[in-house]
């Protein structure tokens, strides 16, 4: 468009129209001498001063018009082939992005199916790790409990050890001499210690001993309370008589609601014995258990022996019944 108007321009200036209209402007003065005109003239120079401003201001607007399309042409151009490039690089860079999303895309349907089963895997763990966590609580508090429970019990026969202790030290000085022993010590491994007044071991003898194991399994019927029947072997042997009477006196007193079976000698029952040479006498073991109440029923256990094949067999008969 801009070349057709240029075409135009220089086909006016060119045409004899304009020839003419420029040729007669000259004559203008001429006219205004020969009339004489003041007031013509005045206008006549003031509109050639508005035409000659006109013609400067459209000769600069034209000016500027070319400049600016000049501007305008050398831009366009440079940002059309920026632009042009730009728009090349972006539609590369398009592709390969869809080409890397397509990638992508893919990874991450893979890593989808990846995490599904760690999942799976891990909350199969998290399900062992917690049943091992719930067992390993159970172990503890299985531990835990055990531990009390053994320093309860350890607790416990401590306690029960000392009772039957002080119940043994009770009972077995009232069957030997009090001036001898100050008391009874059961250690841990449950060894009895008879301990003298200096608090030293003292070495019993034969009946000592056989009233110690008398007063210990009497403290133990009382601590446990339980009323069992008793079998007591030879109780009454390698003692003195007066030991066999305090015996018979005492153990009943220590136990009154067990049946006591002895299995003695007729010597050891039935035998009498002086306090000394010239002493007192001291009654039997039978005579002192008749006196006090305490024989339910007397039995005779005798061996038969045959003098052809050295077998023999034995008999019980009972000699006494007391129980009425």
């Amino acid at each position: 468009e801009r070349k057709k108007v240029v075409t135009l321009k220089e086909r006016v200036n060119d045409s004899s129209i304009a020839q003419h209209i420029l040729s007669g402007m000259d004559a203008w003065d001429e006219i205004c001498d020969e009339t004489g005109n003041d007031q013509i003239k005045d206008e006549l120079d003031k509109f050639r001063n508005e035409r000659d401003n006109f013609s400067t201001r459209y000769n600069s607007a034209i000016d500027a018009k070319d400049k600016l399309v000049k501007e305008r042409s050398e831009h366009n151009h440079e940002d059309v082939s920026t632009k042009s490039a730009q728009l090349v690089r972006l539609k590369d860079e398009k592709i390969r992005f869809e080409a890397n999303k397509l990638n992508l895309e893919d990874e991450i349907t893979d890593c989808e199916s990846d995490l599904d089963s760690e999942r799976e895997r891990l909350d199969t763990e998290i399900g062992k790790n917690e049943k091992y966590h719930r067992q390993s609580e159970k172990i503890k508090l299985a531990k835990k409990f055990e531990l009390t429970l053994t320093r309860c019990r350890d607790e416990l026969i401590d306690e029960l050890r000392d009772r039957v202790g002080t119940k043994t030290t009770e009972y077995f000085l009232k069957l030997v001499t009090k001036d001898d022993f100050s008391r009874i010590k059961i250690q841990k491994g449950y060894k009895t210690i008879a301990l003298g007044k200096d608090e030293n071991a003292k070495t019993l003898s034969a009946g000592q001993k056989c009233c110690l194991a008398l007063a210990y399994i009497a403290a133990i019927q009382d601590i446990a309370e339980k009323n069992y029947f008793m079998i007591i072997d030879s109780p009454l042997h390698n003692i003195s008589q007066e030991e066999r009477v305090d015996i018979a006196k005492n153990l009943p007193i220590f136990m009154p609601k067990t049946q006591i079976t002895l299995l003695v000698q007729d010597q050891e029952y039935t035998g009498r014995a002086n306090k000394s040479i010239t002493g007192t006498e001291i009654p039997s073991v039978r005579e002192t258990m008749l006196e006090n109440g305490v024989v339910w029923k007397e039995y005779l256990l005798e061996v038969h022996k045959r003098y052809d094949d050295d077998s023999h067999h034995t008999t019980i008969r009972s000699v006494g019944d007391y129980s009425g």
